[in-house]
């Protein structure tokens, strides 16, 4: 048997109940969190479990079966899923200093664009869950102020087939914005870029050429005749044009070639893969009604990994197409690089019905010294370190390499109190990048000393 079918064997969701004072406890520590094949699944989260572990990629699967009623989706439960998700995605208990960690250089002049999938109006990238992710952003505290809804934007291809699947168009100057790549807003296609995607010449959309500072792929779970799944990854064929040549062999290597030069021109656009699993379909994906119901929510900062998870959900519902999803193996290796799909180096972690968790509870902030891990990790540009102090003093925040030599003094001076959060641009002293491999950080602030691991790859 090879290596990666034992692998996919011992693939299973671990999913855990816990309360919010444990939920938040664990997360001002750091701590939530536990591999994919932990030897050890810890029966509370009240327990100490491991910090954020360097090296692998994080996907965070929200599941409460409060979702949903039938058919009927409750907003409100839904709410609390992406909340929830993010904050443990992201390590951070505050809303939105995590959506802050997630859109590094934000201003309050910055776009986001959520990319919906709507092609099925019976089965898309939900409303309700588009709706929640734009609220949850909101929390941002951008130029003073909480982040402008006007500044994000969700689309598609065609305002019929946003309309068709629940959403209503706004191309006005308040709220948030929904409209088509063809809505005369958005202007079609941009034929002034070129995409080349393995053999075939493409184009953006203009959303993402005119607009768009950030992306956001919201996709669904549901299985495709010619990619085996679609799902975030595949999600962004919808905003190019000439979408239909990118079919041949499974979309492979279509998919991960067109993300691959998104990157390339546009540089980290994209920030965050969510796929919207309140339900899903196994085997009519491509025009069908839903064929189960998960109840779920799945999110992560690596696509390939996030597209691992959701396509293991499928195979679990009996997806006879899974197996044609080539393009996933194919995003992880070269000139891809696009992310991981070995279980291994995933960090999977499942919240259980979030909105049972007991509202009382206070959302206590730290009271002592903090050292964040770094996020994202591993990174390949650049990652962004927070802290928490107590009280003003004296910082010096400083990273060495592994043989114990200085590479970077991020900061050296004194603070005021409150959390503080740095980037790092994978650069030394001098300006000039390192190299990849395993790099320290340490925060030393009076008395208190602290280091963690940070993995460069590039």
């Amino acid at each position: 048997m090879k290596m990666n079918d034992q692998k996919n064997e011992r693939f299973e969701l671990f999913a855990q109940n816990i309360t919010r004072r444990d939920f938040i406890k664990c997360l001002s520590n750091a701590t939530v969190g536990f591999s994919l094949f932990s030897p050890t699944i810890f029966s509370s989260f009240s327990q100490e479990l491991k910090a954020f572990t360097p090296g692998l990629s994080r996907v965070v699967v929200v599941v409460d079966q409060n979702a949903t009623s039938g058919s009927t989706i409750n907003q409100a439960v839904v709410q609390t899923m992406i909340d929830e998700g993010i904050r443990v995605l992201t390590g951070i208990s505050s809303l939105g200093e995590a959506w802050l960690s997630i859109f590094p250089g934000i201003t309050d002049s910055s776009i986001v664009g959520i990319k919906v999938n709507s092609f099925n109006y019976k089965l898309p990238a939900h409303p309700e869950v588009a709706f929640a992710t734009a609220n949850s952003i909101e929390n941002m505290q951008v130029g003073g102020s909480p982040f402008n809804p006007n500044n994000i934007i969700l689309w598609d291809r065609h305002d019929g087939e946003l309309t068709a699947a629940g959403y209503i168009i706004n191309t006005q100057d308040t709220e948030v914005r929904c409209f088509g790549t063809q809505n005369p807003v958005a202007g079609g296609n941009d034929y002034s870029v070129d995409l080349q995607v393995h053999d075939v010449i493409t184009h953006p959309s203009k959303i993402i050429t005119n607009f768009c500072d950030f992306l956001i792929s919201l996709s669904c779970l549901k299985n495709h005749e010619h990619a085996g799944v679609t799902l975030g990854m595949k999600n962004y064929i919808g905003a190019i044009s000439d979408f239909s040549l990118m079919h041949p062999n499974y979309c492979d290597p279509y998919i991960p070639a067109l993300l691959r030069q998104l990157q390339d021109l546009f540089g980290n656009i994209h920030r965050i893969s969510i796929i919207d699993a309140l339900f899903g379909t196994s085997v009519h994906g491509q025009g069908g009604h839903p064929e189960f119901t998960y109840n779920g929510i799945i999110m992560g900062t690596d696509p390939v990994a996030v597209d691992y998870v959701g396509m293991r959900i499928l195979q679990d519902h009996g997806c006879p197409t899974a197996g044609n999803a080539h393009h996933i193996a194919s995003a992880t290796a070269e000139p891809y690089n696009l992310g991981t799909n070995d279980p291994e180096l995933i960090e999977l972690i499942t919240i259980n019905d979030p909105s049972d968790m007991d509202e009382e509870e206070s959302e206590d902030t730290p009271k002592d010294f903090q050292l964040n891990q770094n996020f994202p990790n591993p990174f390949n540009s650049e990652t962004q370190i927070s802290y928490f102090l107590p009280k003003k003093c004296n910082v010096r925040l400083t990273v060495y390499n592994l043989t114990g030599r200085r590479i970077r003094t991020l900061v050296n001076g004194q603070q005021e109190a409150g959390l503080a959060k740095v980037c790092w641009d994978a650069k030394d002293d001098y300006g000039m990048p390192v190299a990849s491999g395993i790099y320290f950080y340490e925060l030393r602030a009076e008395q208190f000393t602290e280091t963690k691991k940070a993995l460069l790859l590039k």
